[in-house]
């Protein structure tokens, strides 16, 4: 397989059944198991994987012609040896994922009409391995889990073992370059950083899938018996009267309170509907999350896994919408980022996630300052009033619905007085642009976080 997959005059043909052979010979190596143990490192096909994707460095175009086939032999890969053993190989992971990364079609790895049949027949390609290849691979629990042991190995070697405020790189190294790489994909399929619209669509379909997949805590059977990620969930529907960008300023939201405790891992209660359809891409309701495994029976260490993997992808996802939040005129596409931050990050079970997991407290802490950050970038840069109306309660309510948690942070006065001064410039802005509405809104919210 080594040398037939390098040889320079390789075939299609000979290049698809290379794929194939790789994929059902590892299948079968990494299932085999004698009284000690498996006999095959899950490892083992981490060399081949390298050597096809070291060849689109030369050859950009060489895995596009079988990029349908890369992921359907990945996703029948993870699930046949996932029956049998625990894909716990970050680099296997890391190989697999770039094998997709490297076969999507897209304008600098290949030529083809740009409208009609063709483009439609390379839309849907692009689709089906971004949905069937490359998000549903980063939402399996077996890579959760990983990254999970990744943080554990790390806090180990650093001594950092409690739930102080300082944790180890462990997992950032990976998710800062799959997130890199998907951000870089998404404007390579759009033809260029010009296509806000196209890159915001492909972005906000794997922000909004992550994040609620990781929420959701499937079991790997139950991850396998989902056709696509995220394909059961309905279309979005606008969870206020008056969504944004529809001609008018949100229905003001009742007074935001604290929660008298974190809500426990099963209730749904305030899970949030995400507003809008994006193209061609649905992005996965909340309802979609309520058969998740109760939290007081979950294993400690995966819900540190979960806690660790929801937050950095949050984080991610905020830096990517704060130049989306600053336009004052943003695209129709970009005008979803409020609505889908809305169904993440208030959904109901984070709160526990964060509340139970060992570095909660750091997590909370973290993505309440790139919250912060964000919006206030946003407001000082002229985002629409609509905009930063409904981030008012957008923060405040992320705040208030995980106070229990930042409480047990030793920076939890300064973290309050972060969401304070954010409040106080809401009203500034506000009044600097006669918006009552605005200004009422942000002041309401400021005496609820100051009771």
């Amino acid at each position: 397989l080594f040398h037939a997959l390098r040889r320079a005059d390789i075939t299609d043909r000979s290049l698809r059944a290379g794929i194939v052979g790789l994929f059902q010979v590892a299948s079968t190596l990494l299932t085999l198991k004698a009284q000690e143990g498996f006999i095959v490192s899950i490892g083992w096909p981490v060399r081949l994987l390298d050597m096809l994707t070291q060849r689109t460095q030369g050859e950009p175009q060489f895995l596009v012609s079988v990029s349908r086939l890369c992921a359907e032999a990945v996703r029948g890969f993870i699930m046949e040896v996932a029956i049998s053993r625990a894909l716990d190989h970050i680099d296997l992971w890391r190989f697999l994922l770039l094998l997709l990364l490297k076969s999507i079609p897209t304008p600098t790895r290949a030529l083809w009409s740009g409208h009609g049949q063709h483009q439609r027949e390379v839309e849907s390609v692009q689709l089906h391995v971004w949905k069937r290849g490359l998000l549903w691979s980063l939402s399996h629990p077996h890579l959760l889990d990983c990254l999970g042991a990744e943080d554990a190995s790390a806090r180990a070697a650093s001594g950092d073992s409690s739930s102080g405020n300082a944790v180890a790189e462990g997992s950032s190294a990976f998710w800062n370059w799959v997130l890199t790489e998907l951000n870089s994909l998404a404007v390579d399929i759009a033809g260029g950083a010009g296509n806000r619209g196209t890159i915001a669509r492909f972005l906000l379909d794997a922000y909004g899938t992550l994040l609620l997949n990781i929420l959701r805590a499937p079991t790997p059977e139950e991850h396998a018996a989902a056709h696509v990620v995220g394909e059961s969930f309905p279309q979005l529907s606008s969870p206020d009267p008056s969504p944004t960008g529809a001609g008018g300023p949100p229905t003001p939201e009742p007074p935001i309170r604290a929660a008298s405790a974190p809500p426990s891992v099963g209730e749904e209660a305030g899970a949030m509907q995400y507003g809008g359809s994006v193209g061609s891409l649905a992005m996965p309701s909340t309802s979609a999350v309520a058969q998740l495994p109760p939290g007081s029976g979950m294993d400690p260490s995966r819900m540190s896994a979960l806690s660790s993997a929801w937050c950095r992808v949050v984080i991610s996802f905020l830096g990517f919408a704060g130049p989306s939040l600053a336009r004052a005129q943003p695209d129709d596409a970009e005008l979803r980022v409020i609505p889908l931050l809305k169904q993440t990050l208030l959904h109901a079970r984070v709160p526990t996630l964060l509340d139970r997991a060992e570095q909660g407290p750091h997590w909370a802490r973290l993505v309440i300052e790139k919250l912060v950050s964000t919006l206030s970038s946003g407001v000082n840069s002229g985002a629409p009033l609509s905009v930063v109306q409904e981030a008012v309660s957008l923060v405040a309510k992320f705040f208030l619905q995980n106070i229990h948690t930042l409480q047990r942070h030793q920076q939890f006065g300064q973290l309050w007085l972060m969401v304070l001064r954010l409040m106080l410039l809401f009203e500034k802005r506000g009044k600097d642009d006669r918006d009552a509405e605005l200004e009422e809104i942000a002041a309401e919210t400021l005496k609820n976080l100051l009771q």
